[in-house]
């Protein structure tokens, strides 16, 4: 049975059972590549964990208002809370890294700048934000995840030292790799319902003041038993790994 073309909820109104969306975007998709016509069944959902089975009435280039049949609430799925956070990698790579991550189940995104970031904070603006939670909600759409991750406004690795979780992991081989304990080891600790903060550092890695801050601030270094992998492979390792 072919699956129903799922919509995420932006732009739109509510009234008497009713939903109606002006995203500009999707309703060009939704005319031109799915050819959806009027009495067509759809998935809304609004990335909190709630969707609606709901019919087209009608589509257009301005509205498709669609009518509620059934709605849905499903529960926070069964497994621990990963916060991927990324050092800001060059230019075209941070798309793969949150598009790849949400597909996982990664449930929030922190962007940060570290001593080795070629790309910095202030390239990260409003306007960017809102480009990456489009991808977010598009990779979430496209892998049938009703719940869209946060994406945080990238901030400077000093501030990311004080986020809280219950574990706080830094990926960190040195060149013996007598610092850093085996993933596997944490991942035997955690539980369902435990937050897991996974640092990933950018092409450059980490510096040795950074490691040492992050050691201060009460992160475990971990790593891989794997050759060096790129930083926009590094993120997806780990928290699959951690998830599944």
């Amino acid at each position: 049975m072919k699956s129903l073309p799922r919509f995420f909820l932006s732009d739109y109104e509510y009234a008497k059972g009713k939903y109606y969306l002006g995203d500009e975007r999707m309703l060009k998709h939704a005319r031109k590549v799915l050819r959806i016509t009027k009495g067509d069944k759809v998935i809304l959902f609004d990335g909190q964990g709630t969707s609606y089975l709901s019919e087209v009435e009608l589509l257009s280039k301005e509205v498709m208002i669609t009518k509620v049949l059934e709605k849905v609430v499903e529960e926070i799925p069964d497994r621990p809370h990963i916060i991927l956070a990324q050092g800001l990698p060059k230019a075209g790579k941070i798309e793969t890294i949150l598009r790849t991550n949400t597909e996982l189940g990664v449930r929030s995104f922190v962007l940060f700048e570290s001593d080795y970031s070629v790309v910095k904070v202030k390239h990260y603006d409003e306007q960017k934000l809102q480009r990456l939670e489009k991808v977010v909600q598009e990779a979430s759409r496209q892998s049938v995840n009703n719940f869209i991750p946060e994406v945080a406004p990238a901030m400077r690795f000093s501030e990311l030292l004080d986020l809280e979780a219950d574990y706080k992991l830094i990926l960190h081989t040195d060149s013996l790799g007598s610092a850093s304990i085996d993933v596997k080891v944490i991942k035997e600790k955690i539980k369902i319902d435990d937050e897991i903060l996974v640092c990933i550092g950018p092409e450059g890695g980490f510096s040795e003041n950074e490691i040492q801050e992050a050691i201060d601030h009460g992160f475990q270094l971990v790593k891989l038993n794997l050759p060096v992998l790129r930083t926009e492979t590094a993120g997806m390792v780990v928290s699959s790994f951690l998830l599944i």
